[in-house]
């Protein structure tokens, strides 16, 4: 049985080591090593911005924003969260479905491309002042 391999598996050069019985070959376990996850996570770029925002006229407002960022080839992961103005709350987690203050998402658009994203939120209430926070890492979309 063989549990490293140090050159191509899954069709990409790197360092592979299987779990102890699992045979690397045709693995049927998780992988105790594998480069190809090496920059796993890292931040490629952040940034805090003001959204800005139109009254839809029927009780609810569009807050938005498009932001660009240092270009990677390909789609990458992102992180957003909104972030009340006045009070510094933040809503976490990705996919987020209340502003802070309990006001629901209406709708919500938030697309990364190689160079730039936009983020769009629908929201009942009074206006807000919104800010979001996103992250860019270097991990392409799945």
């Amino acid at each position: 049985m063989k549990r490293m391999i140090l050159g191509n598996k899954f069709g990409v050069p790197g360092v592979y080591i299987s779990q102890p019985g699992d045979d690397i070959d045709n693995p049927t376990k998780s992988l105790l090593l594998d480069s190809r996850f090496a920059t796993m996570m890292q931040v490629h770029y952040y940034q805090r911005v003001r959204l800005s925002k139109n009254d839809q006229f029927n009780g609810t407002w569009r807050y938005f924003t498009t932001q660009s960022y240092p270009a990677l080839g390909y789609a990458p992961m992102i992180y957003t969260t909104l972030i009340t103005w006045r009070s510094e709350e933040a809503a976490y987690p990705n996919g987020i479905d209340v502003i802070p203050g309990a006001r629901t998402i209406d709708s919500q658009i938030i697309n990364a491309g190689s160079s730039s994203m936009s983020a769009e939120f629908v929201a009942g209430g009074a206006e807000m002042d919104l800010d979001l926070f996103f992250v860019i890492f270097r991990n392409p979309a799945i």
